[in-house]
C-alpha cells in the first residue's frame, strides 16, 4: 500500500490528563497505533485532526490531501455537524461579540435551562442534513476523480454521559449516519460502521463524557481499520 491520510475531528487526538477519567495519551490514539503498525514498511501515515471540525472543513482540505498523493483516505467527522445546539454557529459568533454585561446573563440562563432549550429546538445544528449530504458527496466525488479510495467512519454512538447532556443526540446520529451510508455507497466508498464496531461494549469504548474515545475504543478502532479496511 502507498501512503495513507487520516482526516478527522478531536476524536483522533490525545486528551489532556487534567481528569483521570478523561485522559488518553497520544500513544493510545488510533492514529498512533496505525502509524506504529506501518512503521518501517515504507507507508507514510499523514494525520490532520482538529477540534470541532465539520464536514465542510474536510472538503476545503481535499486539495491539500490530494497533493499528498495518498492511496487511501480515512475520514472521521460528523458529530460536530449533527449535535443539537442551543446556538447556531452564527448565533454563537454574535454572542461572543456582545458586551460581557449582556453575554454573561444569557449564558447563565442557557446553562440553567439547556436541556429544555435543546428539547424545544432540536433542529439547531452546525450543519443541516441537506448541507451535510452535499458536502459528503462533493468530498467523495473529488477523491473519486483522483482514484483515491475513501474509508468513511460513521458517527460513533452516544454514551450515557453525552445522552444525559443532550438527550436527542442519538436520534441525530442515526439520521446523519443514514446520509453517510447513502452517499458513500453511491460513490463507491467504504463505510466503517462505528455503531457496530463499539456495540458489544460501547461505554467501555468511550470516556466518561460519552463522546470521546477511551484508550480501549481507540485500540478497537485501530484494530478494525487495520484488519478489515486498510489492508
Amino acid at each position: 500500500m502507498k501512503d495513507l491520510y487520516i482526516v478527522g475531528d478531536s476524536l483522533g487526538l490525545a486528551r489532556p490528563a487534567t481528569r483521570k477519567d478523561m485522559a488518553v495519551s497520544y500513544r493510545d490514539t488510533y492514529v498512533a497505533r496505525i502509524r506504529d503498525h506501518y512503521d518501517g514498511s515504507g507507508v507514510h501515515v499523514h494525520h490532520n485532526g482538529r477540534r470541532e471540525r465539520t464536514v465542510d472543513e474536510v472538503y476545503y482540505l481535499t486539495d491539500e490531501i490530494i497533493w499528498s498523493r495518498p492511496e487511501r483516505v480515512i475520514i472521521q467527522v460528523g458529530i460536530v455537524d449533527c449535535a443539537p445546539r442551543v446556538f447556531s454557529r452564527w448565533q454563537r459568533a454574535c454572542l461572543a461579540r456582545l458586551p460581557k454585561l449582556i453575554r454573561v446573563p444569557i449564558l447563565m440562563f442557557v446553562n440553567k435551562y439547556k436541556l429544555l432549550l435543546l428539547s424545544f429546538r432540536p433542529w439547531v445544528v452546525y450543519t443541516s442534513k441537506k448541507a451535510f449530504k452535499k458536502n459528503v458527496d462533493k468530498i467523495l466525488l473529488k477523491f473519486q476523480e483522483h482514484n483515491i479510495k475513501v474509508i468513511f467512519c460513521s458517527i460513533a454512538p452516544a454514551g450515557k454521559g453525552m445522552l444525559s447532556r443532550n438527550p436527542r443526540i442519538q436520534s441525530q446520529i442515526n439520521k446523519y449516519n443514514a446520509i453517510i451510508n447513502e452517499v458513500v455507497k453511491s460513490r463507491g466508498g467504504v463505510i466503517v460502521p462505528l455503531c457496530d464496531v463499539f456495540k458489544d461494549d460501547c461505554e467501555a469504548c468511550l470516556l466518561s463524557d460519552g463522546h470521546h474515545f477511551s484508550a480501549h475504543g481507540h485500540h478497537r478502532l485501530a484494530d478494525t481499520l487495520i484488519n478489515s479496511y486498510i489492508e
